[in-house]
């Protein structure tokens, strides 16, 4: 015995669907917009620290970021339409883990800084005081100033992931 039951056409299915589909798609979105300057400038970083490698290392990774990013050049600091200031806050070199014979197996290593872009009138565009990256290394396989450089490198991408990221 067959039904006698009405299927809707194909085509009746399909625009609701369509329209639902088209509905939510404007419910996300990014932003890209531009940045307030086409160049930055980033002069060497100031040191609250006791540690000389610090000021060159960080501010060449910030530089290497930035480039890397490509959202803006990099010019000299009197010459840019930004200028990105940072002072290293702090630095740490903690035991992280202990073999069994109770040496230490693993380092951390914290570096904390305060981070100012202003354009070029001097008013704050963005700024974070309180910027935290850290990472490990192996006492046995590297030495320290492996693990600042890994540091001093996720630092860089971080502020210029938070400083960028909103434009």
């Amino acid at each position: 015995m067959q039904r006698n039951e009405k299927k809707p056409p194909r085509g009746l299915l399909f625009w609701p669907g369509l329209l639902l589909l088209l509905s939510l798609s404007g419910c996300y979105s990014f932003h890209s917009g531009r940045l307030p300057f086409k160049t930055i400038g980033v002069p060497v970083a100031a040191n609250a620290t006791g540690d000389y490698r610090l000021p060159d290392l960080i501010t060449k990774s910030v530089m290497t970021a930035i480039t890397r990013d490509g959202s803006v050049k990099l010019a000299e600091p009197e010459k840019s339409e930004g200028v990105m200031t940072i002072e290293i806050k702090s630095y740490s070199r903690d035991p992280l883990k202990y073999s069994a014979q109770e040496v230490v197996s693993e380092y951390k290593i914290t570096i904390t800084a305060a981070v100012t872009v202003k354009n070029d009138q001097g008013k704050v565009l963005w700024e974070n005081l309180a910027l935290v990256a850290w990472s490990t290394y192996l006492p046995n396989q590297e030495d320290e100033s492996a693990g600042i450089g890994k540091a001093s490198d996720k630092l860089a991408e971080e502020i210029v992931r938070q400083a960028f990221e909103n434009w």
